[in-house]
């Protein structure tokens, strides 16, 4: 009887599944593909004409915004104030940041998130403020 071919066939087959081939019987799945990473928000457009409100409704006033990219500039005026603080700040996503200064030292620094519609801004702000109200502002564009 010879012994040489039923050995070899099993060696052949051993050596198969060891180097990761295999035999039409072998039951091993393929690997799942790597998910799809996201897309990245796109970046809110802000630039235009806003009414905006704060510090429970004691302070009111308009806000025009330009935007350039992710970068933001324009002017702040209140219902008393004829010539606005200077704006600048970025966007991202729907997250807005600005820095507000006026005369020799005022500065405050706003945290806004855009609405989904993009006609509404609301956030808060630190720095200078009347410390009898609250922080919370709000914008609607015109």
């Amino acid at each position: 009887m010879n012994l040489k071919k039923p050995i070899l066939s099993a060696l052949f087959a051993s050596a198969l599944l060891l180097t990761g081939c295999h035999t039409p019987s072998s039951t091993a799945t393929a690997a799942a593909p790597a998910p799809t990473p996201a897309p990245a928000a796109a970046t809110a457009n802000i630039a235009g004409q806003w009414a905006w409100t704060c510090c429970e409704g004691n302070y009111l006033g308009e806000m025009t915004l330009q935007q350039n990219a992710d970068k933001i500039t324009g002017r702040i005026f209140d219902n008393n104030d004829t010539t606005g603080g200077a704006v600048e700040g970025s966007v991202s996503g729907s997250t807005v940041s600005l820095t507000r200064t006026w005369g020799d030292d005022f500065r405050q620094d706003y945290t806004l998130t855009v609405s989904d519609d993009g006609k509404k801004l609301a956030g808060k702000f630190d720095g200078t403020q009347d410390t009898r109200y609250g922080a919370h502002f709000e914008a609607t564009r015109k």
